[in-house]
């Protein structure tokens, strides 16, 4: 076997291999998608706010992957769907979400906590705002 031909043999091997890398990150992409509850995943599909949705993911991403102790984290969040939008994040991450309320001030007030589950692992390579993008295209 000549030099030229090893060379393709070998660039048509590690093609293979990126793509299944890549294909293998797009599936727990959409698993993790498919977390997300069905009226969730329609209202983030219908109006896409991928500004927003960045904002939560960094978020929950650096809660994620942190290393401190805490195992908790609150976030105030008063619009009622920009809570929708970040309980999605959150299930698209497999975290637990739980909003709150109480009275601050004498007005109504929505915290939502946000708790590491025991398994939650690494969050997926792709992140919510990329894997929508790529659903788009």
């Amino acid at each position: 076997m000549d030099a030229e031909a090893r060379l393709m043999q070998h660039m048509k091997r590690s093609s293979e291999k990126q793509r299944t890398h890549v294909d293998e990150d797009e599936l727990i992409a959409l698993n993790a998608w498919r977390r997300i509850g069905r009226q969730t995943r329609e209202a983030i599909k219908k109006k896409f706010l991928p500004d927003l949705l960045q904002i939560y993911e960094e978020q929950v991403r650096a809660f994620i992957e942190g290393t401190g102790d805490s195992d908790v984290l609150v976030l105030n969040v008063q619009d009622p769907f920009q809570r929708l939008l970040l309980h999605g994040v959150c299930e698209f991450y497999n975290v637990t979400s739980m909003t709150t309320s109480s009275v601050r001030d004498g007005k109504p007030w929505k915290s939502t906590t946000i708790k590491k589950r025991h398994v939650t692992g690494l969050p997926p390579r792709i992140t919510l705002v990329s894997f929508l993008r790529m659903r788009k295209n």
